[in-house]
């Protein structure tokens, strides 16, 4: 009768000791699969930063160029009120 009480007890733990196996081999799938998605997000985040800097890039080289067609678009309106000037003395004289 020991022997059974024994047997059966035995048969208890290794019965919990499987579940807690299945338990903990469910739980290590879980964190694979999330360290898997992480490293998928990491991805995506880090081309997000990428074409992030590629755009602001592309904005700063545009800010630049406006800046750039601000000051021939100055020298020009300039060079045409000197030529009026011009045009206007050499009238003048005619």
């Amino acid at each position: 009768m020991a022997d059974d009480n024994l047997e059966q007890k035995l048969n208890q733990i290794e019965a919990a000791l499987a579940t807690l196996v299945a338990k903990t081999e469910g739980i290590e799938h879980d964190i694979t699969r999330l360290a898997e998605m992480s490293a998928e997000q990491l991805a995506a985040t880090r081309d997000l930063r990428d074409q992030m800097f590629v755009q602001g890039g592309i904005l700063l080289r545009l800010e630049h160029r406006d800046r750039d067609v601000d000051a021939a678009t100055l020298a020009l309106q300039h060079q045409i009120q000197r030529l009026e000037r011009r045009i206007e003395a050499l009238e003048g004289r005619g």
